[in-house]
């Protein structure tokens, strides 16, 4: 398989994933940075659409959680305007967090957004999508034979609000 095949493999991959996960058709109009190690299990996909906003798709063979995507994101250089519920079901983190607040304090009858906010990044995101507000000059990935993040790329982007 040549390089174009591959890359052109890849993008269509990275399109189908968006709409059958997240519901939501990105017009990609090229994959960034591929297969880059974000854990022992997983990687991410760097892309860039047609309007030149970079999104980051998370996927894991193992079990992933909205926390996992949160800390990989921010070891990778990200900064990250939002994250896409899966299935375009805003409510899956917030259902989640109060049903696993439940169930850890099955007694109590009330609690409140805030006490539940830890439970909400236990909440399963395989494959995880995010749009990206910034990368900080570099992008880095995880070596899982030592266990630390370094740096495997030169990058600048940031996002500029209009108002």
């Amino acid at each position: 398989m040549s390089d174009y095949e591959y890359n052109k493999m890849r993008l269509i991959e990275t399109i189908k994933t968006c709409r059958d996960h997240f519901n939501v058709s990105l017009p990609i109009k090229e994959v960034l940075f591929d297969d880059i190690e974000t854990g022992p299990n997983s990687y991410c996909v760097l892309f860039r659409t047609q309007k030149n906003d970079i999104y980051a798709l998370f996927q894991s063979t193992s079990k992933q959680t909205f926390a996992d995507v949160k800390r990989a994101a921010k070891a990778m250089g990200l900064n990250v305007e939002g994250y896409f519920a899966p299935y375009g079901d805003r409510s899956h983190f917030t259902r989640y967090g109060f049903a696993a607040f439940q169930d850890a304090y099955p007694g109590r009858n009330s609690w409140t957004a805030q006490e539940a906010r830890y439970y909400k990044t236990l909440a399963p995101y395989a494959p995880a999508l995010v749009r990206v507000s910034r990368v900080n000059g570099e992008i880095r990935r995880f070596n899982s034979h030592d266990s630390h993040w370094h740096k495997v790329f030169d990058f600048k982007y940031a996002k500029m609000k209009v108002q």
